[in-house]
């Protein structure tokens, strides 16, 4: 149930962020891109996240995993700062119920909650260096 909840939060702030930005509409904001690996292999399909970190405006971005590799654009990217990264790969994709129905059980992350739900992980973007963030999940 935690981890459905948490989806549903990450679609809520990514969908905020879209609409509202973080920080100036033009300009300042970095591309960030990497590799992430699950036990050894590039993760097939998931996303990451970043959010910003106190005493930084509040910002959230996130891109899509696919083949082990994400890509996050200029202009969807990072105001140079810390932030709390978090990757999730969902098992499956329950079906929403139907009015009435059964509840969908809740969806299992492949990735354990120390990298997502309950994750320690950072990441510091910079002007004028590549910010990249390659991860591996054991």
């Amino acid at each position: 149930m935690q981890v459905a909840r948490f989806s549903v939060r990450i679609v809520l702030w990514m969908l905020i962020c879209a609409l509202v930005g973080c920080g100036e509409e033009t300009g300042g904001k970095l591309a960030v891109s990497g590799l992430i690996k699950l036990k050894g292999q590039p993760l097939d399909a998931g996303s990451i996240q970043f959010e910003s970190k106190p005493p930084a405006p509040s910002c959230f971005t996130g891109g899509e995993i696919k083949d082990g590799k994400y890509a996050i654009p200029p202009g969807q990217g990072l105001l140079p700062g810390t932030y709390t990264v978090r990757i999730s790969a969902p098992e499956n994709v329950a079906a929403p119920s139907e009015p009435g129905g059964e509840i969908a059980p809740p969806v299992k992350d492949r990735v354990p909650p120390e990298y997502n739900v309950n994750t320690t992980l950072t990441f510091e973007a910079k002007s004028g260096t590549s910010n990249t963030y390659d991860f591996e999940v054991p």
